[in-house]
C-alpha cells in the first residue's frame, strides 16, 4: 500500500515562529528541498489552487457556495451567494479595525434576530441573509454582482478602508454596507449586549462571492483539516473530507493508497504550540515513513519573506537515514529548491 501524505501548515512562517526547531531543521537538511510555487495572494485562493479549483480571474472565489454546502444549505447551481459574517468595528485614531469574529460569540437566537432584521429591510431587493450559524452568515442574491471583495480572514486587525469591495458594483455595495450598519446600530440585541458589556455587531464583512463550481476529479484520496472551505472544495473534487484527525498515527493506518492531504492551520506563535505540533502531528507522521506506513511525507509551511513561493521538504524513507546531512534552517526568509506545484506534489514531487 502506497500512501503520500502532504502536511499543509500555511502559519509555519519565519515571522510568527518565535524559535528554531530542531526537528523542522533535521528534515530539511535530509529532505530535498522544494518551492512551491503559488500564485494565491490569501489563503483562500491558496486553497482552491491546492484542491486544484479554478477561480475565477477577475473575480471572487466563490468560497460563500462552498461553505454554505458544507453548512447543510443548498446553494443550487445558479444562485450567487456571498459571505455576509458579522463583524465588531473598532475605531483607532483614524482607522477602523476589524476585530477578531471570536469576540463576538453570538448564540443562534441572536443571530437569527439580526437575519430577521436584514431581510425584512432589504425584501424588495431580494436578498435572502441566513445565518447558518452564529459566526457564519451568507447572503443569497438573485443575480450576480461585480464586486472584488477580500476574505475575513485577511482583514482581522486591519484597517477596512483599505479592503472596501472594489469593482464594477463597488459604489453600490458602500451604500449598501452603511444601511446594513445604521440598521445594526439600533437593534435590540446590540443595545442588550451593549448594556452586557459584551462587544456589539456593527458590521458585517462580505466575501467570497460566486455561484457553486460544478464538481470535478481531483488528485488527492482524502483532504483532513478543521477548515470548512478546505473541506467543501475536497467534496466537490471527490477526496474524501474530515476534519483534523484526533489521533494522526491511527490515521494513517486507515488511510487508502494515494496522495493526502492533511491541513494543519494553527499558528505556532509560542514554543509550547510549536513542540505540541511536533509531538502531536510532525512525530506520528515521521514515524509512520520510518515504519513505511507511507512512503513519502511533504511538508508544505507558508509563504516566504519574498511572497516568491512556499517552504517546502520532500522526505522518502531512505532519506530518513541521511545521518550525515547536516540540519539546515526549515524557516528560511526564501523558498529555495526545484520549482512545483499542488499536482505534482500529490503525484510524484
Amino acid at each position: 500500500m502506497t500512501r503520500r501524505i502532504v502536511l499543509w501548515v500555511p502559519e509555519l512562517q519565519q515571522s510568527l515562529v518565535p524559535a528554531s526547531s530542531p526537528l523542522l531543521d533535521r528534515l530539511a537538511g535530509r529532505g530535498q528541498r522544494m518551492k512551491l510555487v503559488a500564485a494565491g495572494p490569501n489563503l483562500v485562493v491558496q486553497q482552491f489552487e491546492a484542491l486544484g479549483v479554478p477561480c475565477p480571474a477577475d473575480s471572487d472565489c466563490p468560497a460563500a457556495a462552498l461553505t454554505a454546502l458544507r453548512d447543510g444549505l443548498d446553494p443550487g447551481t445558479q444562485a450567487y451567494w456571498l459571505r455576509f459574517d458579522p463583524v465588531h468595528l473598532l475605531a483607532h485614531k483614524s482607522q477602523l479595525l476589524l476585530m477578531d469574529p471570536q469576540v463576538l460569540c453570538l448564540t443562534p437566537d441572536e443571530a437569527r434576530a439580526f437575519a430577521d432584521t436584514l431581510n425584512s429591510h432589504f425584501a424588495e431587493l431580494g436578498w435572502q441573509v441566513v445565518a447558518a450559524r452564529p459566526d457564519r452568515w451568507y447572503l443569497r442574491l438573485p443575480q450576480p454582482i461585480h464586486i472584488q471583495t477580500t476574505p475575513l480572514a485577511a482583514v482581522i486587525g486591519q484597517d477596512v478602508d483599505r479592503q472596501m469591495p472594489k469593482g464594477a458594483d463597488a459604489l453600490s455595495w458602500h451604500v449598501y454596507l452603511n444601511e446594513v450598519q445604521m440598521l445594526l446600530h439600533d437593534h435590540p440585541c446590540n443595545q442588550t449586549r451593549e448594556e452586557a458589556g459584551l462587544p456589539v455587531v456593527n458590521s458585517v464583512w462580505p466575501w467570497g462571492g460566486g455561484q457553486l463550481p460544478h464538481p470535478l476529479q481531483g488528485w488527492w484520496q482524502s483532504v483532513a483539516g478543521d477548515d470548512p472551505l478546505l473541506q467543501s472544495l475536497g467534496q466537490l473534487s471527490g477526496a474524501r473530507a474530515a476534519a483534523f484527525p484526533a489521533d494522526v498515527a491511527a490515521w494513517v493506518r486507515a488511510l487508502a493508497s494515494g496522495p493526502h492531504l492533511l491541513f494543519y492551520p494553527e499558528i505556532l506563535e509560542t514554543q509550547e504550540k510549536l513542540a505540541n505540533f511536533e509531538e502531536t502531528v510532525l512525530g506520528p507522521l515521521i514515524e509512520a515513513l520510518k515504519s513505511a506506513d507511507i512512503a513519502c511525507l511533504v511538508l508544505v509551511a507558508g509563504m516566504d519573506e519574498a511572497r516568491s513561493g512556499m517552504l517546502t521538504v520532500l522526505l522518502e524513507r531512505k532519506q530518513l537515514h541521511r545521518w550525515w546531512r547536516r540540519a539546515r534552517p526549515f524557516l528560511s526568509g526564501q523558498a529555495i529548491g526545484e520549482a512545483t506545484d499542488w499536482r505534482r506534489l500529490a503525484t510524484a514531487g
